[in-house]
């Protein structure tokens, strides 16, 4: 089984504990954060996964905002993947290399709600040009009755619109995934291009965000190469390279 969570922290920095605590519980392979509120100098730390970053451009320096992040088991073969300049979205892309399998594409995705509802869809294709088994989660910021809200919106109507032209399918939990103060609707989602497993999906009320996790787990069979030499820790020298990360960036 693959499992993935995705998640629009609205901030991750103050919610780093719960965000710690709910990973432990859950154990995902894969966590696809949106909304992280991080600069460049930040990095979050998670005992057995390396993480992966997208940075809003131009933002302000005491405020931050936007931002992705995927974060990986490190045990999993998997490499980042820069993508081509992004005009209408934000998102962090890597692609896991299991064995005897074609690479899968994983793509932490941020529709911001000022994007241009008709032609953002433009960078989803360009995102969807990277390899042929993709899966993009996050918050699209869009309402479509296809997917559990309660009415349609125009950038719900493109989404919509595009998935069917070009043969995407939308999977979305049952219940809604946003929350706001009289509203509750489902804009976190995944979208699959190529890959036809079957899965479950939940929204996971477990966080404080206005949007809940995500829990998208396909039922597929994979195997992970195993490392047959010997790994011997060079103390002195981790010492040395951890001090210099420290004075370089700031770990959660």
């Amino acid at each position: 089984m693959l499992k993935i969570v995705f998640w629009n922290a609205n901030g991750i920095k103050t919610k780093i504990n719960e965000f710690r605590l709910f990973v432990n519980k859950y154990c995902p392979d894969a966590i696809l954060l949106q909304e992280t509120h991080l600069r460049p100098d930040r990095k979050i730390f998670l005992a057995n996964y390396n993480s992966y970053y997208s940075y809003r451009a131009n933002q302000h320096p005491q405020h931050p905002s936007g931002g992705t992040a995927i974060l990986i088991r490190n045990n999993i073969p998997h490499n980042q993947i820069i993508p081509p300049n992004l005009r209408y979205v934000e998102a962090c892309v890597v692609a896991i290399n299991f064995k005897n399998q074609d690479p899968i594409t994983l793509t932490s995705i941020y529709v911001t709600p000022t994007s241009d509802t008709s032609i953002f869809t433009f960078d989803i294709e360009v995102l969807l040009q990277i390899s042929p088994n993709q899966i993009l989660c996050g918050d699209y910021n869009a309402h479509h009755t296809s997917w559990g809200c309660n009415y349609d919106c125009p950038r719900g109507n493109s989404i919509k619109a595009f998935a069917l032209q070009a043969g995407l399918e939308i999977l979305a939990p049952s219940t809604p995934t946003r929350f706001g103060t009289n509203s509750a609707n489902t804009i976190d989602f995944a979208i699959v291009k190529n890959f036809l497993y079957r899965y479950e999906i939940h929204s996971i009320s477990e966080l404080s965000s206005d949007h809940n996790a995500i829990t998208l787990n396909f039922f597929l069979q994979y195997s992970i190469p195993k490392y047959t030499g010997k790994l011997k820790t060079n103390w002195k020298n981790l010492k040395i390279l951890l001090k210099t990360l420290n004075s370089l960036t700031r770990i959660l």
